[in-house]
């Protein structure tokens, strides 16, 4: 085995750190920051978060801001992913920051650049991606979390693990680019269960 690359993978860590992503915000959702709708920006990249099914996660700071960046990719099924996470987001705006991330705004990185890769920015969730078994009251707080976005008309899907985060005080349900609004309510119901089976508490 090569045992240069987990130093090598360091040192492309630290690179990360240190880069500056040139931005264009599309749509700005929260207030304090309406006043760059339109504008250039910079992101200052600190942390490479993860891959989610359609979208690399980066923590980045902006204005003294932290936010989880979903950078998707240049097609236009990337683009319509982004689109279907953030309808979901406006159409769940009373659910933010209680049992989902709140979305902050959307653009496009290297807008400049002829194929530009299209981000969404959202609130960074203080907690962790859930371990399985959980206690009781962390799988009733799940259930509850699934139950409030079925009763505001969204169908998450793509209910697993990795799209699920504990919080002290809450669980949040994160990745909403496969969501459907306005479901039938045998998806609901489907969805539902498909968590309980996850989380143990049905077979």
């Amino acid at each position: 085995m090569n045992r240069d690359i987990p130093k090598q993978y360091a040192l492309n860590k630290l690179a990360d750190h240190k880069q500056r992503l040139e931005a264009r915000m599309d749509f700005v959702y929260q207030e304090t920051l309406k006043h760059l709708e339109g504008a250039q920006c910079t992101f200052q990249e600190c942390q490479y978060l993860g891959q989610g099914a359609a979208a690399e996660v980066k923590r980045v700071l902006f204005n003294d801001t932290e936010m989880a960046l979903k950078v998707y990719g240049d097609l236009q099924k990337d683009r319509e992913r982004a689109d279907r996470e953030v309808a979901a987001y406006e159409h769940l705006v009373q659910l933010q920051g209680r049992y989902i991330p709140q979305l902050i705004a959307r653009g496009c990185l290297e807008p400049a650049s002829q194929n530009p890769r299209h981000f969404v920015a959202l609130s960074v969730v203080a907690g962790q991606h859930i371990s399985l078994p959980l206690s009781q009251n962390t799988s009733a707080a799940a259930v509850a979390s699934l139950g409030a976005i079925h009763q505001s008309g969204v169908l998450h899907g793509d209910i697993k693990a990795s799209n699920i985060l504990s919080t002290p005080t809450s669980v949040f349900l994160v990745d909403f680019e496969r969501s459907i609004i306005d479901p039938d309510k045998d998806a609901l119901e489907t969805e539902m269960s498909a968590l309980k089976r996850l989380l143990g508490m049905e077979k």
